[in-house]
This record gives structure tokens, C-alpha cells and sequence, in this order.
């Protein structure tokens, strides 16, 4: 198939038949040319992809931090005075409770990490 058949299928399927823009058939057989000089283009979706592996890192890595911050208070204030503290059980259980969060984060961060890499980037978009 050649570009301007793909262009017309293209359109047609879209419900807009016959209207090819003018400049369109040009720049793709200008793209095709310059690729077989050589030319290499960059893949923006790629780039994209690894721009949103940010924003669940960093919420992790903050989270993270919080959470063993009150773990370090818990057990900071245990060791200052065990007489006026909570039992060690209770304390146990103080500490037991950002323990698992910090341990749900990191898997919703992997599962995350594994949705982005597998493609499924924005799946909730389509319903």
C-alpha cells in the first residue's frame, strides 16, 4: 500500500472520506525519505513511558519515609522512658501497624511498576 492509501483508508474509517489534508501526503513521503538516508526519529510514547514511573516512585519513597519516621518515634519514645510508656505489646503493635503499610505501598509501587512496563499505563481511561 502505498501513503496515500493508507491516509484515505485511514480517513475513511473515521467517517471523513475524500478529505486529505494537502501537506500530509507530502510530509509522510518526506519521512520516508528521510529515513532511508539514514535519519532516525525519536519515540516521544517512549520517553512518555518513562516519565510516568516518577510520580509512583516518588509517592513511595515519601510515604516511606513518613512511615518509618513514626516508626522511629514510636520506638524513640519506648526507649526514653519505658516506665511512662505504653506496654511493649501495645508499642508492638504501634510499630506492627506503618510496618505493613510501608509493605503495601511497596507492592501497590511494584504492581505500578510491573502496569506501566506491561503497558497497561492508563487502562482505567477506558471506562
Amino acid at each position: 500500500m502505498n501513503v496515500e492509501t493508507l491516509i484515505q483508508t485511514g480517513l475513511a474509517q473515521l467517517g471523513q472520506a475524500g478529505r486529505v489534508p494537502e501537506n500530509a501526503a507530502a510530509l509522510l513521503e518526506e519521512m520516508d525519505r528521510l529515513e532511508q538516508t539514514g535519519t532516525t526519529f525519536q519515540n516521544k510514547q517512549r520517553q512518555d513511558v518513562r516519565i510516568r514511573y516518577v510520580a509512583p516512585i516518588v509517592v513511595a519513597v515519601v510515604m516511606v519515609i513518613l512511615l518509618t519516621a513514626l516508626i522511629g518515634l514510636f520506638v524513640w519514645g519506648y526507649a526514653e522512658d519505658p516506665a511512662s510508656s505504653p506496654p511493649l505489646a501495645l508499642t508492638a503493635v504501634f510499630i506492627a501497624i506503618p510496618t505493613l503499610l510501608i509493605c503495601g505501598v511497596l507492592f501497590a509501587l511494584f504492581q505500578r511498576i510491573r502496569e506501566i512496563g506491561k503497558g497497561e499505563i492508563d487502562d482505567a481511561k477506558k471506562y
